[in-house]
């Protein structure tokens, strides 16, 4: 008996849970308020659905790609966020991302560039956004990350939107 839980114990120690080949995944989400508390009076924020579909390589290297579909009856994402005047809006997004994490390694990269289409309506032109990051892991619950790229409004800003020089994520509590 003290042997199989020996056993047992080096297989979980050895099992790190990356996936290798082929993957496609199905997502979808909604965000809804329910006004007096009540479930016969509510109003939907935004709701949405995606695929991802992806090969990852045994050497860390991943491509992936993604078609997501989103109703925003509020907010345009499409449209450097403002106020939506027109009514309810649905955009059509298609992207892909290219992420190299070597197996065992601290640092990790990506490059990925997103295709948005506004779908119930003629007056918002498509738009793209397009991000390189890259993160190296100094201790086990703490990171140094970089970031760059464009948002859907074309506008590279260093306001903190999607440039960051450099970042120290640093996590509180027991080392995972």
């Amino acid at each position: 008996m003290q042997a199989n839980a020996e056993n047992l114990q080096r297989a979980a120690a050895s099992f790190d849970g990356a996936r290798s080949g082929f993957s496609w995944e199905l997502a979808g989400g909604i965000s809804s308020e329910f006004l007096n508390k009540q479930f016969n009076n509510s109003r939907v924020h935004n709701a949405g659905i995606w695929t991802t579909m992806g090969y990852t390589g045994k050497q860390g290297l991943a491509i992936l790609g993604l078609v997501r579909f989103l109703h925003n009856p509020e907010k345009i994402f499409a449209k450097d966020n403002e106020l939506n005047k027109m009514g309810s809006i649905s955009t059509l997004d298609g992207g892909a991302r290219a992420v190299y994490s070597p197996n065992g390694g601290r640092f990790n990269c990506s490059v990925e560039a997103v295709y948005r289409s506004v779908l119930s309506s003629n007056t918002i032109d498509p738009s793209w956004r397009l991000i390189f990051s890259a993160d190296y892991s100094i201790f086990r619950n703490q990171k140094l990350t970089f970031s760059f790229g464009r948002n859907y409004d074309g506008i590279v800003t260093k306001d903190g939107n999607l440039v960051a020089a450099l970042t120290l994520i640093a996590g509180l509590g027991n080392k995972r």
